[in-house]
């Protein structure tokens, strides 16, 4: 209960994101990039978003750099002594046909099942948005980030950077964000939705490894 109403208290969480929060859902995190897509369209440009998919993304949350970024964020050294001891001597085994391998221990993940885990993962991933230029949505750890892909007959009338390299250029900063804290993607299944039908379906990669699949996806101008 502190640590809630110490980040509601001085607006931490980042307003991204929808996933574990009070008055928010998948519902309005949907709602929201769809009014920015639709507008966007309307005007006649494209948009490109790319779906990221973590690997293990509570598993693989560092212990000390959870604790880190609470301090960061003005948590009390009561409340993080408290959480380092939810967090300690956490134990893992692995159960084959009754027969259990001896217990390691745990230097990283927030419980799933507890009440604390997914708000420590919310803490964990809070600053991500503010490492790219584009628009990032957030629900827990599923994510999303986009852009605007000026058409040929607007591009007179712009002075914004070239969309395709603006959201390279996020993924770029994406994958080395995770690379500094520890944090995985899983890059195969990481998908490009390609929206506008002057779109030019640009490929994207993170981490030197491609990323971009086009399917076609009924209800939509485009592809993801």
């Amino acid at each position: 209960k502190h640590i809630l109403e110490h980040l509601a208290d001085n607006d931490i969480l980042s307003d991204r994101q929808h996933g574990f929060r009070e008055g928010r859902s998948c519902l309005t995190n949907l709602l929201e990039v769809m009014e920015c897509w639709t507008e966007i369209l309307d005007e006649g440009d494209g948009v490109d978003v790319a779906y990221l998919d973590f690997r293990k993304a509570f598993d693989l949350v560092s212990h000390n750099h959870l604790i880190y970024k609470m301090s960061k964020y003005g948590i009390t050294n009561q409340v993080l002594n408290w959480v380092k001891d939810f967090l300690r001597d956490r134990t893992q085994r692995v159960v084959i046909r009754g027969t259990a391998s001896e217990a390691l221990g745990v230097t990283s993940g927030v419980p799933q099942g507890s009440v604390l885990g997914p708000i420590l993962f919310l803490i964990f991933i809070n600053d991500l948005p503010l490492n790219v230029i584009s628009p990032v949505s957030l629900f827990a750890d599923d994510s999303k980030v986009f852009s605007r892909i000026v058409s040929e007959k607007n591009k007179s009338k712009c002075n914004s950077a070239n969309g395709n390299e603006v959201l390279q250029g996020d993924l770029n900063r994406i994958k080395e964000w995770a690379d500094n804290w520890k944090m995985e993607f899983n890059v195969d299944k990481c998908k490009m939705m390609h929206l506008g039908s002057s779109n030019p379906k640009a490929n994207y990669t993170m981490g030197g490894s491609k990323s971009c699949y086009n399917h076609r996806r009924k209800g939509f101008r485009g592809s993801y």
